[in-house]
């Protein structure tokens, strides 16, 4: 076909060109295509209009029509720079992005200084992926024109994306300098800090983007990512509710929402933003599976496995919906469908850590404990001190290792998380006066209705009259109840620690001069102990939260009394030198308690063993040794309370397996305080759990007149039976062996004189116990922190301290 030529416009139709022209830049496109089309019916071959009118077509979007005019234009006169320009924009726009680089190459061959075009050439190599030609090419673009502003941002993109965070900064520093008010500048660069963990600066930058540009939602969204990772999240649920007044579509902005607001413990505010999503989006996997973690948390364990099978119905293999069914088995004691979903998680995500720490407590639960599951899940995510402390804590419940052993794994904690963190220890610039007013701070995440307030607020009544000494707390919960308020008042500063990170926490402690640092958590949940690893405090100690050591160096101290924790052979179990007071802690009966009653078995013709203790201290061999007992006394019984109903199963198999029918079990689910205690009142001996011995229940099953069987063992976890019994007198339910529990069960349970005589009395040797003296210990506990904060100002090293000289006279009460 003959190639024909643009036609020339006339006078009058030039005048009529510049009318459509001026529509055009004015941005009324729809008057500039007329004006364009009247001029184009007269001139169909004219290249210039062809070419407005492809430039049109791609402002409208209408990108296929943009291509046929710029072809149509092209084939008249192929020595268009502009125009083959402009269809490789098109080009680009329609992804075809080896078509486009060839229009932009040709351009840039008739035109070689056509700065747009290279522009244009290294956008297109970027979206191709080829970063390091993309970026000779912006080199290019920006040899040509030095202030090109767009050139410079983009040349930092390529950076960014290339991993040169400290390049693309520089340039995006200098882009800024070109152009103060390019918001999507400062945008970029509160992203590269975050990913350098400079949060504060971010933080800055994602402001400054916002200001140049209100409506930003997308700085609004990494603003509050920001947020959450500097743990200001009531601040990050500000800029997630911008995003969605900006964007209500934007369902993942709920659902990060909705996570923060779980962290928070603001579960039922959490709950509403989930369903708001579903009611959105039906079939929202990812809504479902976060709903299910409240329920959880709220209890609802039913309506979270609810949870969890739609969202598995919609994603078949959603390794986070296994996870989280995992953990609600795990909780519903219904420990092979857990097993069964944290496998399915780990199939459909082989790095799928906390599912390999979720088959570690398993294993541990199930009296089998695999030590594989744990390291697997640290081999993942190293940085996860909480699935190494979880290690820790499940070690200590298990047979499975030794106390060398068990302790060579703690030490194992300290290598890890605290061994990088020495060479920066501050030193300690406290006012080295011994006799002065001592700083106590005490940091624990169970100032609230947990079992360790009832033991530390008796003594807090005390401590806190005591003149010499200001007592601080650093609360790491959110949740804040009732017991929470009531313990506030016991201390002169209350400071609520959950969103500080480690270092300000750290930074926190140093600033207010606190000369003794007290841990109440150990390797339990919500403990801070990489806050004691940095050694903000020139004395620290670990007290009740955990039975056993914490491993670390930086802690100076461990609390406990002689009964716990006799010199031989625990003082090479810890890193800490252990201090004795009267007793480890006291413990405050209820005011509910009623009175202790006759012992049932002299109605009931039986023995009724009873256990009071969570099911995750329960295991196989534990059943396997109670089993003996109640078999070599065939009338007897075994009253389980206090456990979710969904357990029951496990543990009658387990009975079932060792000659014990379910019809000798009698379960109770978990009920209110005063009919708890009143269960005691059908119980003649509790049954003690091992190695992992019951705290608070023996505490209870004592003040109600009934006494614990339990076994000793060379672990610190192992011996709280031990201490109560053997403050109380009541050696003779200790026992060190399997053979040692059977023999003595038996005995007493067939010598009910002496049962009798120990209900009648064990109420009042408890009362005259230090367990029930808390102004004793407190005293103690001012002492021993007296000599801790001497030695330190005398340059000592700590060493083991006794301050338990007042002895109990718990015999005495077997003759009142």
């Amino acid at each position: 076909m003959k190639q024909k030529k643009s036609q020339a416009l006339s006078p009058k139709q030039s005048e009529l060109m510049q009318v459509a022209v001026a529509f055009h830049q004015a941005g009324q496109l729809d008057e500039a295509e007329q004006q364009y089309r009247k001029l184009l019916a007269v001139l169909p071959t004219n290249t210039a209009l062809l070419s407005n009118l492809g430039t049109i077509a791609i402002q409208k979007g209408d990108l296929d029509s943009a291509l046929k005019l710029f072809e149509r234009s092209l084939f008249i006169n192929p020595n268009q720079a502009n125009t083959i320009h402009n269809c490789g924009i098109a080009l680009k726009d329609l992804k075809r992005l080896n078509d486009a680089l060839v229009r932009f190459d040709s351009a840039i061959a008739l035109v070689p200084n056509y700065v747009e075009a290279h522009f244009n050439r290294s956008v297109t190599l970027y979206e191709l992926k080829r970063l390091n030609d993309a970026l000779v090419s912006f080199d290019d673009v920006i040899a040509l024109n030095p202030d090109y502003a767009d050139a410079h941002f983009n040349r930092g993109v390529v950076l960014h994306d290339l991993n040169r965070l400290d390049e693309a900064f520089e340039v995006y520093k200098y882009t800024i300098s070109l152009m103060p008010q390019y918001f999507a500048v400062y945008f970029k660069c509160g992203l590269l800090l975050h990913e350098l963990n400079n949060l504060q600066e971010a933080l800055a930058y994602f402001d400054c983007a916002i200001a140049l540009k209100p409506d930003y939602a997308d700085a609004y969204f990494s603003r509050a990512n920001t947020l959450c990772r500097l743990e200001r999240l009531e601040d990050a649920i500000v800029s997630y509710d911008q995003v969605i007044v900006l964007t209500p579509e934007f369902t993942g902005a709920y659902i990060i929402r909705g996570n923060v607001l779980q962290h928070l413990k603001r579960l039922d505010e959490a709950l509403i933003s989930y369903d708001f999503v579903i009611s959105m989006k039906a079939d929202d996997a990812e809504a479902y599976c976060c709903r299910a973690n409240v329920l959880h948390d709220l209890k609802r364990f039913d309506e979270a496995v609810i949870s969890c099978r739609y969202a598995l119905e919609i994603d078949p293999e959603y390794a986070e919906a296994y996870n989280n069914l995992g953990l609600t088995m795990l909780e519903l004691g219904r420990l092979e469908e857990a097993e069964a979903s944290f496998l399915k998680a780990i199939k459909y995500d082989p790095n799928h850590a906390k599912a390999y720490n979720g088959l570690g407590v398993i294993s541990s639960r199930l009296g089998r404990l695999n030590s594989e599951y744990f390291k697997k899940a640290l081999a993942i995510s190293p940085e996860y001190n909480d699935i190494f402390s979880n290690w820790l804590f499940n070690a200590s419940m298990s047979a499975s290792l030794n106390p060398s052993e068990l302790f060579a794994e703690h030490l194992l904690y300290a290598e890890q998380y605290e061994a990088p963190l020495r060479p920066y220890w501050q030193s300690h610039n406290n006012d080295k006066d011994p006799y002065r007013c001592i700083q106590i701070g005490f940091v624990s995440g169970d100032f609230c209705d947990h079992a360790i307030a009832s033991f530390v607020e008796p003594l807090l009544i005390h401590l806190s009259q005591f003149s010499s000494l200001t007592l601080h707390a650093y609360y790491n919960r959110v949740q804040i109840d009732k017991v929470s308020l009531r313990l506030q008042g016991y201390f002169s500063f209350w400071t609520a620690v959950v969103g500080l990170s480690d270092d300000e926490l750290a930074e926190k402690i140093r600033s207010d001069g606190i000369d003794v640092l007290i841990d109440l958590s150990g390797h339990t949940s919500h403990n801070r102990l990489l806050t004691f690893a940095r050694k903000p405090a020139p004395i620290q100690a670990s007290w009740m939260g955990y039975p056993g050591t914490t491993g670390l160096q930086a802690m100076d101290y461990y609390l406990a009394d002689k009964f716990f924790l006799p010199q031989e052979p625990f003082k090479d179990q810890f890193t800490e030198k252990l201090v004795y007071l009267p007793a480890t802690a006291p413990f405050n009966p209820h005011n509910s308690a009623p009175d202790v009653n006759a012992l049932p078995a002299l109605t009931n013709g039986y023995i009724t063993f009873g256990s009071f203790n969570r099911l995750n201290k329960f295991s196989p061999e534990v059943i396997s040794v109670w089993a003996k007992l109640m078999l070599a006394l065939p009338t007897s019984r075994l009253i389980l309370a206090g456990m979710p109903e969904s357990g029951y199963d496990t543990l009658i198999t387990w009975f079932a397996e060792h000659g014990i029918v379910h019809e000798r079990l009698s379960f109770y689910p978990r009920s209110n305080i005063v009919e708890y205690l009143a269960l005691h009142h059908q119980i003649d001996m509790c049954l003690d759990t091992f190695p992992y011995n019951g705290g608070t229940t023996t505490c209870h099953a004592t003040w109600m007149g009934v006494p614990t069987l339990t076994m000793a063992g060379q672990t610190p976890a192992s011996r709280a039976g031990a201490s109560l019994l053997q403050q109380l007198g009541l050696d003779d339910f200790v026992s060190n062996n399997v053979n040692e529990f059977v023999n003595k069960g038996l005995s007493l349970a067939n010598d009910l004189e002496r049962l009798t005589e120990i209900r009648k009395v064990l109420r009042k040797r408890f009362e005259l116990s230090a367990y029930h003296q808390p102004e004793l210990i407190a005293k103690s506990l001012e002492q021993a922190l007296r000599i801790m904060w001497q030695r330190w100002c005398d340059d000592l090293p700590p060493i083991s301290l006794d301050v338990s000289d007042t002895q109990m006279n718990t015999e005495a009460a077997l003759e009142s």
